[in-house]
């Protein structure tokens, strides 16, 4: 499905090699399990109960892996969150860059350079052969909460073809990206927590470019004579959950009039080689993408990633998002990543990776854009915020939602924000390289 790229980081004097990353690594074994087939209409459930309790996935979910590491050092004291702040339950962090490998350890566990090609956030150990036990054990973090949060972020990388004139094919370096943990607050009753050991692939589908899956699944549910009684139902969104690319206005928000021409846009470029957007060249530029929200309950993962995942469609009566009878609702994952540029000049001619893949056909610049997610945090404090921001049932006892941003745990903690500085096991190099992309210097990785 994917083309095979080997690349080599040719920013020695800013970036330390990673090439041990791929050694003294097992393969991930992935056992997958279908629950469905054909599909089950879906209606306006009750969350976990669907199934008559806890999903049998947390029966044998991944052993618990206590931090190798003193936590105590990634923690300071930040301010409490005493509101809801209109009803908000949310945890959000930001991780800066990582590094580049044509890796994908949910798709092609144990298959070093068998993917497109990468960026990677957070754990910078993450490659082809990373397990939860590998990520909760080894390597540093770009996140908030440094190895706090040893989880792995990935996306097709960006490219520009002759980015400096002289005919080579360049990386587009990220400046950072922003994560939320969303719920809706009426939802809190519904929503599961996340396993230990959870990965998923979400957004645009290379195999499924039309979204046919979502459309088979909204007609299934419509079916005359099926005895559903709360009315018919609808994708969400364009049902994959890729929002498209969008201008900034400040610090990691969305832009909106007045600035002409910054509504999300599906790619970059028309088909007239005009730039979908017009974003100044003082404010980034970002991909916008979200999770899906239900889960069979059984796989921690599936063979492509997303099997064991599924969008809500909506009933259109009440606008209710809704999971299949026997699925259980999850937190959104939202991912935000942002770039600088040089103007629609720039960023018209990116593309991702995955646009370009030979099993495919050619898809418009930065249409395909997706994003894969391999939960590492330390699962302690994991729990912590998800029952103090998003305001989930832990042994029986209910949390309170509220609006955690910066890392804020909940709890009078958070996570030391790393501005720059990505992690404390490894050498700063990272950070010059974060400093040079923030100044619009250095924005590129040389292809060979």
């Amino acid at each position: 499905m994917n083309q095979r790229l080997t690349v080599f980081l040719t920013i020695a004097f800013f970036i330390a090699p990673i090439s041990s990353a791929n050694s003294g690594y097992v393969p991930q074994r992935v056992t997958y399990t279908p629950t469905y087939s054909p599909y089950v209409e879906p209606r306006l459930g009750d969350g976990s109960t669907l199934s008559g309790g806890l999903p049998p996935a947390f029966y044998s979910e991944a052993a618990g892996i206590q931090s190798n590491f003193d936590v105590s050092q990634w923690l300071v004291y930040r301010y409490y969150p005493t509101s809801s702040r209109g009803g908000e339950a949310k945890f959000r962090t930001h991780c800066n860059y990582s590094h580049h490998l044509a890796d994908d350890p949910i798709v092609y566990p144990g298959q070093p350079g068998a993917s497109h090609l990468h960026t990677f956030y957070g754990n910078t150990l993450a490659n082809a052969g990373s397990t939860y036990g590998t990520l909760r054990t080894q390597g540093g973090s770009t996140c908030g909460g440094g190895q706090i949060n040893r989880s792995a972020y990935w996306h097709p990388a960006v490219l520009k073809d002759n980015a400096l004139g002289d005919g080579k094919t360049m990386i587009v370096k990220p400046d950072f990206a922003i994560i939320y943990y969303n719920a809706l607050v009426r939802d809190i009753a519904k929503i599961t927590r996340f396993p230990r050991g959870f990965s998923s692939v979400f957004g645009f589908d290379p195999a499924d470019p039309k979204n046919k899956r979502i459309a088979t699944e909204v007609e299934a549910a419509n079916k005359k004579g099926s005895g559903h009684i709360f009315g018919s139902y609808r994708a969400s969104g364009n049902g994959n959950g890729f929002g498209g690319w969008r201008c900034e206005i400040s610090n990691g928000s969305f832009a909106a009039s007045p600035i002409p021409g910054s509504a999300l846009q599906p790619y970059l470029k028309n088909a007239d080689g005009t730039a979908t957007l017009n974003c100044p060249v003082t404010e980034r530029i970002g991909a916008v993408i979200a999770s899906p929200q239900c889960w069979d309950g059984v796989n921690l993962s599936s063979p492509d990633g997303r099997s064991h995942v599924r969008y809500m469609i909506k009933e259109n009566n009440t606008a209710l998002g809704v999971c299949p009878v026997g699925w259980y609702r999850i937190l959104t994952f939202e991912l935000t990543v942002w770039f600088g540029h040089k103007g629609k000049d720039d960023y018209k001619s990116w593309y991702l990776s995955s646009d370009r893949m030979a099993d495919h056909r050619q898809f418009l610049n930065g249409q395909s854009f997706h994003a894969d997610w391999f939960g590492a945090w330390d699962y302690r404090i994991m729990a912590i915020w998800m029952r103090n921001c998003n305001g989930l049932t832990f042994d029986g006892k209910p949390g309170k939602p509220h609006s955690c941003i910066d890392t804020q745990f909940g709890n009078g903690k958070a996570g030391i924000v790393q501005s720059a500085a990505p992690d404390r096991s490894r050498t700063p190099q990272i950070d010059l390289v974060t400093r040079w992309a923030r100044a619009g210097k250095n924005r590129f990785d040389r292809l060979p």
